[in-house]
């Protein structure tokens, strides 16, 4: 019988530190929720309809807003590029659109390889733009903590213990003089 009762007696031990280390740490953490205060950035939800990356960069998703304002900066010059090229090779007296039969073979493929990149770069654009804005919007947080100031305890509240009971809902105070 001694062994299994020295066995219970460790375990009550065991159980005892453990309450009581957690109630240092609720405890520590306690004072440090009172002796601090947070200082909290507030995030516009507007800005995660803008596209190149903006909301990602306003959610701190620094390597996701990179990547879209690379792809849909990419994509859209692209498009304009194409688009003026596609100006340039189209003859002043072509409809746009049609294309004749002859000696200006060469210069209407040229075109009309432009006028396919360009609706094609302008989609990857649109497609870019619009799982950006999903992305940013998915990812939101209204607001996140910056950082933990330290703030005085007020002279009437020095002596203050606050303590919670395991298991309870409520708080118990302990004034100390």
């Amino acid at each position: 019988m001694e062994p299994e009762l020295d066995r219970i007696v460790m375990q009550r031990a065991q159980a005892r530190r453990a309450e009581e280390n957690a109630r240092d740490a609720r405890r520590a953490l306690t004072l440090d929720l009172l002796g601090s205060e947070a200082r909290v950035q507030v995030i516009p939800r507007w800005q995660t309809f803008i596209p190149f990356g903006v909301g990602q960069f306003a959610n701190r998703q620094t390597g996701l807003g990179v990547l879209f304002l690379s792809l849909e900066t990419t994509f859209l010059l692209g498009s304009v590029a194409s688009a003026v090229v596609d100006q340039a090779v189209s003859s002043p007296t072509q409809a746009p659109g049609v294309f004749e039969q002859g000696a200006d073979d060469q210069r209407a493929n040229v075109a009309f390889t432009m006028r396919v990149l360009n609706w094609s770069l302008l989609s990857a654009f649109v497609a870019t733009t619009v799982i950006g804005i999903v992305q940013a919007n998915d990812a939101y947080v209204p607001q996140r903590v910056i950082d933990r100031v330290p703030r005085p305890i007020p002279p009437a509240l020095q002596g203050l213990q606050i303590s919670a009971r395991p298991g309870g809902i409520g708080a118990s105070l302990h004034f100390t003089f």
